[in-house]
């Protein structure tokens, strides 16, 4: 469905994750739709676990991308040696010039209520 008929457009991709092989799925769609529509907006969420997985689907991301890119995540609770959710993270390519402030402006918001809200389940 690449390139979009308009000239701009955002493709989110938001996988379950819940089968390991979709990091590796969500890399190659990502390369196949690169090729078509290399300056579109694409964003990518994804979650953060302390699995090899992740490690290896940053890392993937970063070499992806060719122009701009943004990433921020947003820790839940410490990093622990178990296999929980333990943040969420979005990995963007061409993100709008404005958004990188935008979401700096938010994170301490964020921060803390996310904090809060698991120091009120504990």
């Amino acid at each position: 469905m690449l390139p979009p008929k308009e000239a701009r457009g955002l493709i989110l991709i938001d996988p379950s994750y819940e089968v390991k092989s979709e990091y590796q799925t969500t890399i190659l769609t990502l390369k196949k739709a690169l090729k078509k529509f290399a300056h579109g907006t694409y964003m990518i969420w994804y979650p953060i676990l302390n699995q090899k997985e992740y490690h290896q689907f940053r890392a993937d991301l970063s070499e992806l991308a060719i122009g701009k890119s943004l990433q921020t995540e947003l820790l839940f609770a410490p990093l622990k040696q178990t296999h929980g959710l333990e943040g969420s993270g979005l990995f963007i390519i061409n993100p709008p010039y404005v958004l990188e402030n935008q979401i700096n402006g938010l994170r301490p918001y964020l921060e803390k209520k996310f904090s809060s809200a698991f120091n009120s389940i504990d």
